[in-house]
């Protein structure tokens, strides 16, 4: 699965999540070429097999744009990535760095994989909780870990819009809510002209009532 590279300074919100999505797609993608080779689901011909080749470039492609990533949080946007109160608060940052790790370890495990004799000398060090096992596990560790951060991520975007609507609603004057359902009177009686007319003065700027005019 190809990587595509990012500049050291092109990053925004948007570029961010897709590198983080990228990352969980790689790591699933990567779990699922050891999961066929020490489980003989498919045939290895000759160890290491080729597969572990380039899943190493292409782990190595993702761990240098996320060193990229990591130094844009910290330079540009002052974020303290060592501080994990702060990565809470910056979910983003947080699945970022959960993600570096994870790659770091994921590249470890595929070198490590292939420095085995054969694929079941790793499925015996899965069952046995080897070295093997343990750098797996971090690995999942970490990935687990952005999933959670992404949730959180999620989560404050909730906050953030529901917070927008409710400054929207705590703005609207009292003339405002008035219109509004005198509105919804004039087009249950059937009066849709008056209706527009009311609406007409929500979004022509300068007709609100004025204050004053309350007889």
């Amino acid at each position: 699965m190809p990587v595509i590279a990012h500049g050291e300074g092109d990053w925004n919100d948007f570029m961010i999540d897709n590198k983080n999505d990228l990352v969980e797609t790689t790591l699933e993608y990567v779990r699922k070429q050891i999961a066929d080779i020490v489980l003989a689901r498919k045939k290895v011909t000759t160890w290491p097999d080729p597969v572990f080749r380039q899943l190493r470039i292409e782990l190595l492609v993702l761990h240098e744009e996320l060193e990229f990533l990591l130094n844009h949080l910290q330079e540009e946007d002052g974020i303290h990535i060592q501080v994990k109160s702060t990565l809470l608060e910056n979910p983003q940052a947080g699945r970022s760095v959960a993600a570096s790790y994870a790659v770091e370890y994921a590249l470890e495990l595929v070198d490590y994989i292939a420095s085995l004799e054969d694929q079941y000398a790793f499925k015996k060090e899965l069952n046995e909780d080897g070295p093997g096992a343990y750098i797996f596990d971090l690995m999942d560790a970490y990935t687990q870990s952005m999933a959670v951060y992404k949730s959180l991520q999620q989560k404050s975007l909730e906050v953030s819009d529901n917070q927008l609507i409710l400054d929207a609603l705590s703005n609207r004057t009292f003339w405002q809510d008035i219109k509004f359902h005198m509105g919804r009177l004039f087009r249950w009686l059937g009066q849709d002209d008056l209706a527009e007319s009311l609406q007409q003065m929500e979004i022509v700027t300068g007709s609100e009532i004025p204050a004053n005019a309350t007889n």
